[in-house]
């Protein structure tokens, strides 16, 4: 199989974009607070991944649903942390 200049632009973002997330899930996680996350950040995060999600799977684009589906798993689990560290939930 033969990989395109167009799909390694895809891989690349897919994994900058998700990599982008990994420190702040690991900082929340360390520290036990979410106090500095906006919830509705990671609301309108999640659902736009999810969007694009939905986008990626339609067309089809696996790039595009790989990449979304990382970073809704991330937000989605901020948005947990967000929730199970609940002395700091708010915007």
């Amino acid at each position: 199989m033969k990989v395109t200049l167009t799909q390694l632009i895809g891989y690349f973002g897919t994994v900058v974009s998700a990599a982008s997330l990994v420190p702040q899930v690991v900082r929340t996680w360390r520290t036990r607070s979410a106090r500095d996350i906006a919830a509705g950040w990671l609301v309108m995060g999640f659902l736009g991944a999810l969007a694009w999600m939905i986008y990626g799977w339609l067309l089809p684009a696996f790039e595009v649903f790989i990449a979304n589906a990382l970073i809704a798993g991330m937000l989605g689990v901020l948005l947990a942390m967000k929730f199970l560290f609940y002395r700091d939930f708010g915007p």
